[in-house]
């Protein structure tokens, strides 16, 4: 378990055997990220820590890209409860009529019902059968197209034409084109500019006061600029994003928790909370492919919802990530009011980025159904005990093929080491990833100095058991030799 302060926590490990003076930016900065804002929401209090040997802090803020869809929705919920949109408005109801034509221009006549039909729940949750997953974004601060341009793919905008390409409600498609044709309905139905409604109806009530959509203020001085590397900055500070309910959110990984904290509150149906639980409930309900009203669900072993999430990437270096915990439909063991998110702005930091978070879930004993299965490092608990339970590992194994050979044996000290083909004892290392720790110790581990993990399974009641090596080209599973 983590101690009362998990960032100090994470940063021991992080400069562990390093040369004196080297600092955990230093460290993230080797790894290729410039910066990473890292904020943790524990049992209701938000807490955060700012990576960076670029001046930046925890005020600083990046760019949310796709995060800025689940905020949206926020939006959206409290217009349904104000009865100024349902979840079955469609866009014949809402649109004006030269949107609706626009939508429907070249397509054959007996499909224009399907489109004039689209709701916004399947707007919301991506089963729309919409087109343009990504957008690109603008450069330059002035004169950005219109939401009415960018669902038209004009000129001036950065992404091709929304068209519908699917049937509607069969499927999940994700499309950010449809969550633009969304962002015109909202601007319909209230009157107001996007950014100004959504400062007006989840901003400010949430006391997200270092977040806005739309252009950065003139004389906003603490914002992230975007690297290709860590040391290496892109020509252009960032682009703009006139789909602003698709991309265009600014911020930082301490507001997002604010977000995810009134999203828990409202499922806990506490009084005052930003949504009913009805309508918070329904947010979170799947429509399809683990996919809820624009947020993504990663449920427990009981195939039931134990976080929800959502991650960004705008071009070019511009990633982030937020997920909170939640029990509203009886999850097993699920810690109460948590959360993390984090936010980078270089290309390889969003691996950097999301081994932090994993680092703090790891630490907290929170249940990992969330983390990604892709390759993703974790962070190395230099210093850590390995326990005893790897001592049943212990010996030679080898892959299918009988290529290689990997002794687990115990070093000087005690602790596991792993020989590579007979050459070299090189030291494993506990890892903060997917496996939390036993009773009896670690069961998953970092090479030393190497981007190489090894998991110890067994199968239930004692069975057979299998050591898996990862790599950045995947998992090769080692049977035992000797």
């Amino acid at each position: 378990m983590s101690s009362n302060n998990i960032f100090d926590e994470i940063d021991a490990f992080l400069v562990a055997g390093k040369p004196s003076g080297t600092t955990p930016a230093n460290v993230l900065a080797e790894l290729g990220a410039t910066s990473v804002s890292l904020a943790v929401l524990d049992g209701g209090k938000i807490t955060s820590r700012c990576y960076s040997n670029y001046g930046y802090n925890e005020q600083t803020v990046y760019q949310a890209a796709s995060i800025s869809k689940a905020i949206n929705s926020l939006a959206v919920m409290r217009l349904v409860e104000q009865g100024r949109l349902a979840l079955t408005s469609t866009v014949k109801d809402v649109l004006p009529q030269d949107l609706v034509a626009l939508l429907t221009e070249g397509s054959p006549a007996a499909q224009r019902p399907l489109i004039e039909g689209i709701t916004v729940k399947q707007l919301l949750s991506h089963t729309a059968g919409l087109s343009v997953s990504g957008i690109h974004g603008n450069t330059g601060d002035e004169d950005l197209p219109t939401t009415k341009e960018s669902i038209a793919g004009s000129l001036r905008a950065s992404n091709p034409r929304v068209r519908q390409v699917e049937l509607p409600g069969t499927t999940y498609r994700y499309s950010g084109g449809g969550i633009t044709v969304l962002q015109a309905m909202m601007e319909t139905v209230t009157g107001h500019h996007y950014p100004d409604l959504m400062r007006e109806l989840v901003l400010e009530p949430l006391g997200m006061a270092r977040s806005w959509y739309g252009v950065l203020p003139q004389d906003e001085e603490n914002a992230a600029s975007v690297y290709v590397t860590a040391l290496q900055p892109f020509p252009i500070k960032h682009f703009n994003f006139p789909t602003m309910a698709a991309a265009g959110l600014w911020t930082t990984p301490s507001d997002l928790l604010r977000a995810i904290a009134a999203v828990q509150a409202s499922l806990d149906g506490e009084e005052g909370a930003f949504l009913k639980q009805d309508t918070a409930r329904a947010m979170l309900e799947e429509v399809d492919s683990d996919v809820a009203l624009s947020w993504f669900l990663k449920k427990d072993e009981n195939d039931k919802p134990a976080w929800f999430s959502h991650s960004g990437h705008n071009y070019p270096g511009f990633f982030s990530l937020v997920i909170g915990s939640t029990d509203h439909l009886g999850s097993a063991e699920m810690p109460k009011n948590c959360g993390v998110a984090f936010m980078t702005n270089s290309e390889d930091g969003a691996n950097v980025g999301h081994m932090l978070a994993v680092a703090v879930a790891h630490r907290k004993g929170w249940p990992m159904s969330w983390v990604r299965k892709t390759w993703s490092m974790p962070l190395g608990l230099s210093g850590q005990l390995a326990g005893s339970r790897w001592k049943a590992w212990e010996g030679v194994w080898t892959d299918k093929d009988g290529k290689h050979t990997y002794e687990m044996k115990a070093l000087e000290g005690g602790e596991p080491g792993l020989v590579f083909d007979g050459v070299g004892s090189l030291q494993l290392v506990p890892a903060a990833g997917r496996r939390l720790k036993k009773e009896n110790g670690y069961e998953e581990f970092v090479v030393e100095g190497m981007e190489v993990v090894m998991t110890l399974e067994e199968e239930k009641d004692g069975g057979e058991k299998v050591v898996k090596l990862s790599q950045d080209a995947g998992t090769v599973e080692l049977t035992r030799a000797k």
